[in-house]
């Protein structure tokens, strides 16, 4: 990451109030989905790990192992406001917050490579990609729109050019139809096939890492339209439609990829310290 500014100039941290909303300045994701609208950073209503997975860019699986590690007043939620001076970059916000975990939750840690179990991110036909995975296009060009993390915000924009997302490297998911689901719909544009891996343990809802071994370079567009399995989702009124395939098939006949089992190398974050803070 970027250096730069490396802490807020003003900070708040405290227990989320019982019944109110989540809501975020800017995605706490690995993905640099949004710019930081100013210099402030604030979260409503997140888990420790969230703000852990911002600071150190965390892939989804990266995340998974780290909440195995967490004690358990670490995962109810929390709000956290920081300002900072200047307009910094989404990556200067994550030093800065690396900083506040640090200061306020007297927080160490270490990455370090494991051998697990893995899922290999494949081709099924070597150099060719299913009809709704493309190389990234400009046309229509990206939205800078954030995306709407409230609940009652607005939907997000969406084009029917390609049948893509309007804004550019975000994961978004639709639940069709909206008064009646019966699938599926998740769409991102410009990102690179390690992203789309990373992120397809979370759409599969898989318990392990995802790495792409591809080949493809460059950035990608994609949408895929599934069914998911009974019980992954808790989506009201879902009905859901035998005519349309569960992910791994949707994964095969729509991005023209495949999941094999494997070993490997994963690098993960360790918690070496963590202590509770005092609220202010």
């Amino acid at each position: 990451m970027a250096g730069g500014q490396r802490k807020f100039e003003f900070v708040s941290v405290k227990p989320s109030v019982k019944g109110s909303r989540t809501q975020t300045s800017i995605n706490l994701s690995d993905l640099d989905e949004s710019t930081p609208n100013g210099n402030l950073l604030s979260a409503v209503k997140f888990p420790l790990s969230a703000y852990i997975e911002f600071a150190y860019k965390l892939t989804p699986y990266q995340t998974h192992f780290l909440e195995s590690q967490l004690p358990t007043w670490a995962k109810t939620p929390f709000d956290i406001e920081g300002q900072a001076q200047g307009s910094p970059t989404t990556d200067q916000m994550r030093l800065m917050m690396q900083s506040l975990l640090v200061d306020r939750f007297r927080l160490a840690v270490h990455f370090e490579m494991r051998e697990l179990p893995i899922f290999a991110l494949n081709l099924i036909e070597p150099g060719k990609t299913g009809s709704r995975l493309q190389p990234h296009s400009d046309d229509p060009p990206c939205s800078n729109t954030p995306i709407p993390l409230a609940p009652g915000s607005e939907p997000m924009p969406r084009t029917k050019v390609g049948g893509f997302a309007t804004t550019c490297g975000a994961l978004i998911g639709f639940d069709l139809p909206h008064n009646a689901p019966t699938h599926f719909q998740i769409e991102a544009r410009n990102l690179t096939m390690p992203q789309i891996a990373s992120h397809v343990a979370v759409v599969g809802h898989l318990d392990r890492e995802v790495l792409d071994n591809t080949g493809l370079n460059g950035s990608f567009d994609f949408s895929i339209v599934f069914v998911p399995e009974p019980n992954l989702y808790r989506v009201r009124n879902f009905q859901p439609d035998p005519s349309l395939p569960k992910f791994p098939e949707a994964l095969h006949q729509q991005l023209g990829l495949r999941l094999d089992a494997e070993t490997g190398l994963v690098n993960v974050l360790v918690i070496d310290h963590i202590e509770e803070p005092s609220t202010n």
